[in-house]
C-alpha cells in the first residue's frame, strides 16, 4: 500500500504524516515501523523492506521521508512504485515538493494522495535567501540576524531547515563539480554555491549536512524543538 503526502505547506503535511502513522499503528498495533530518508536510504534496504514482512507475518509500516532529495532514492522509488502499492507493508512517501508527472504516476498505485500546499499571497512574501546567503559567507552574524527576521515573518522551522539543507548540498554538489551543467543547476545558483563552497572544506560540508539531519531528526523525537536546534546550528557554524 503507498500513501503519498506532499506540499510546500510543511506543517500541514507534517500534522497529516503523523496522524496516518497514529491511525495505522492502531490498525496494525503489532506492525514494525521504520524510516528511510535521503541520508539513510539504501536501496538494499528498500527491496527488503517492500518484499518482507515482520515476525510472525506482521505488516511493517514504511516511512520514506524526503527520500526524493536524494537522486538514487527518487529514482528507485519511482521505478517500484507499482511495487510498493502492490505490497503487504504500508509506505508512506513524505515530499516537500513534487513534479506534475511524478504525482500523476504515484496517483495510478497510491491508495490514497495528499497534497498541502501554501497559498501564495498577492503581497510580496519575505524569502529567507539572505539566511543561506549568510550561511555560505560563514557569516555567523548575519545569519544569525536573518535567522530571527525568519521567525518574526513566522516561517517555520521546517521550512529553514529544508532551506539550509538545500545551501548544504548545492555547495557540495558545486564544490565537485565543473560547471553549472555538469552539477544539473542554473549558472547563477552554482557560481553561489561554488563561491559559498570555498569557505568549507568539503568534510566540513559533508559533517554540516549530517548534522543538520541528525538535529531534524532529534527534534522529531522530542529531543528539544526544531527551532531551537536551528539556532545552535547557526551559532556552530565556525567550527574550530
Amino acid at each position: 500500500m503507498l500513501i503519498v503526502i506532499y506540499g510546500t505547506d510543511f506543517r500541514k503535511t507534517r500534522k497529516k504524516l503523523t496522524a496516518s502513522l497514529v491511525g495505522l499503528q492502531k490498525k496494525r498495533p503489532d506492525a514494525e515501523m521504520f524510516e528511510l530518508n535521503d541520508e539513510t536510504f539504501d536501496p538494499a534496504r528498500f527491496e527488503e523492506l517492500l518484499g518482507g514482512q515482520g515476525l510472525f507475518e506482521r505488516k511493517n509500516i514504511v516511512v520514506l521521508d524526503r527520500v526524493f532529495s536524494s537522486k538514487e532514492g527518487k529514482e528507485v522509488a519511482m521505478a517500484s512504485c507499482k511495487e510498493i502499492g502492490e505490497s503487504e507493508n504500508v509506505f508512506i512517501l513524505h515530499e516537500p515538493s513534487l513534479k506534475k508527472k511524478e504525482v500523476d504516476k504515484l496517483e495510478k498505485h497510491a491508495y490514497s494522495v495528499y497534497e498541502f500546499n501554501k497559498k501564495i499571497s498577492k503581497e510580496k512574501e519575505y524569502k529567507p535567501f539572505g539566511l543561506s546567503d549568510a550561511v555560505g559567507r560563514r557569516d555567523i552574524k548575519k545569519a544569525w540576524n536573518e535567522l530571527n527576521r525568519a521567525w518574526s515573518e513566522g516561517k517555520l522551522p521546517e521550512e529553514i531547515h529544508g532551506l539550509l539543507f538545500w545551501q548544504l548540498k548545492s555547495m557540495i554538489v558545486a564544490s565537485s563539480t565543473k560547471s553549472a551543467n555538469e552539477a544539473g543547476m542554473k549558472a547563477f545558483v552554482y557560481n553561489k554555491a561554488r563561491k559559498g563552497a570555498s569557505n568549507y572544506t568539503i568534510e566540513e560540508l559533508h559533517a554540516l549536512s549530517r548534522n543538520l539531519i541528525e538535529r531534524y531528526h532529534e527534534a522529531r523525537r522530542g529531543a528539544g524543538e526544531l527551532t531551537t536546534h536551528i539556532e545552535k546550528f547557526i551559532l556552530n557554524l565556525k567550527g574550530e
